[in-house]
């Protein structure tokens, strides 16, 4: 998107956008980096299925439909479900065979116990490192 504005390439002949732009405006300013000038140029958008409301408001904010074209091999996967699948990936399956919701775990204590045995580790490091005091026999009043 930063080179969508501002630069004159000549003789820049095609324009490839991997994607499609957030911002509606920037698709105009990134295939008019081709054709400049009068010459004639070529922009090649590759979209999901997805992004297809996206490609309707460019085309809305140009007033023109911009032709498709479907390549073989690339058309978007299907995937049935197998019988017994599970529906998502919190789904787990109990004993009697059926599917059932997983528990989510609570990070709240989980994280502070690690929290403290970190702190603790860290402290039995370092005062392991320390030098011990010498034990210093008292002096005695004469």
């Amino acid at each position: 998107d930063i080179a969508a504005r501002g630069l004159d390439i000549p003789n820049l002949a095609v324009v490839i956008n991997y994607d499609i732009p957030h911002v509606t405006g920037d698709y105009i300013h990134r295939i008019g980096r081709t054709g400049r000038a009068g010459s004639k140029g070529l922009a090649i958008t590759l979209l999901s299925p997805t992004e297809m409301v996206a490609l309707r408001d460019v085309e809305k904010l140009m007033g023109k439909t911009i032709p498709q074209e479907r390549l073989e091999g690339y058309a978007p996967l299907t995937i049935q479900k197998q019988k017994g699948a599970r529906k998502n990936k919190n789904e787990r399956k109990k004993t009697d065979g059926a599917f059932g919701k997983k528990k989510k775990k609570s990070t709240a204590f989980s994280n502070t116990k690690k929290r403290k045995t970190t702190k603790r580790d860290a402290y039995k490091t370092y005062d392991a490192s320390k030098p011990k005091p010498t034990k210093n026999k008292k002096r005695s009043k004469k």
